[in-house]
């Protein structure tokens, strides 16, 4: 996906352009940044009405290529280094959303393997999907 950013957009913009090429992740915006392998703060999580232009210190626009073989690290790195923008990585585990700091070396396709296979094992009604899934 290629993914353009600039001052007008609201974060819940970028973030359902994301969720629709990955709709088992999401990304959250921070006011700080993070180092690799480390969670963000819950204090620092910026709200989604915020324009782009708001949170970010460099003011370029542009497209951001992400792809499924991107690490998480790396998207968030991008993020960083392109536009400025301080973003976390979730992953779906269950009903919950799970910041995927300790796994940061996986791709996206990986931590999406691991949302559905997780969603598989607590809603066995889904199991034969799941086996579907594996086979592709």
């Amino acid at each position: 996906m290629n993914l353009y950013i600039d001052d007008y957009e609201t974060v819940a913009n970028v973030q359902e352009r994301f969720a629709t090429c990955f709709p088992l992740l999401k990304i959250e915006f921070y006011s700080a940044p993070h180092q690799c392998k480390e969670r963000s703060c819950f204090e620092q999580l910026l709200s989604p009405q915020k324009q782009i232009g708001e949170i970010r210190d460099k003011r370029n626009a542009g497209y951001l290529e992400i792809s499924s073989g991107f690490t998480a690290a790396s998207v968030e790195r991008d993020f960083r280094k392109k536009f400025g923008l301080n973003v976390q990585v979730f992953r779906k585990e269950n009903d919950s959303w799970i910041q995927t700091s300790a796994t940061d070396q996986f791709t996206l396709k990986e931590q999406s393997d691991m949302a559905f296979h997780a969603s598989c094992s607590i809603f066995p009604k889904y199991k034969e999907q799941c086996n579907d899934y594996d086979e592709l």
